[in-house]
C-alpha cells in the first residue's frame, strides 16, 4: 500500500515530466489518489489518546488529499498545475 509520506518526491517529478512533454498529468493525480483512498479514510478521522506524531499525520493526509484534489480540479479545468493567475507583465510600467 502507498503512503503518503512517500508522495511527493517521485509524482512530482512525474506530473512535471508529463506537464513539460504537453501531456495531461491528470491521469496520473487520479491513479494517486485511488491509491491512496484507502489511506485518506483510515487517516483522516481524529483518535482518541491523539498524539504529536498522530496528529501531524492526520494533518499530512487532509493537506495531500486537498492539493490532490485541487491539482485534478485545476487540470480538469484545462489550466497548467502551478498557474495561479495571469502572469506578471514582463514590462510592468
Amino acid at each position: 500500500m502507498p503512503r503518503v509520506r512517500d508522495l511527493r518526491p517521485e509524482f512530482l517529478l512525474k506530473v512535471r515530466l508529463t506537464v513539460r512533454a504537453g501531456d495531461s498529468a491528470l491521469p496520473l493525480v487520479e491513479a494517486q489518489q485511488a491509491a491512496l483512498a484507502p489511506a485518506f479514510s483510515r487517516l483522516t478521522a481524529p483518535e482518541a489518546g491523539e498524539n504529536e506524531v498522530s496528529l501531524w499525520r492526520r494533518h499530512t493526509v487532509a493537506a495531500t488529499r486537498a492539493y490532490l484534489e485541487d491539482l485534478a480540479a485545476r487540470l480538469r479545468a484545462g489550466g497548467p498545475p502551478g498557474q495561479s493567475g495571469p502572469a506578471p507583465s514582463a514590462n510592468p510600467g
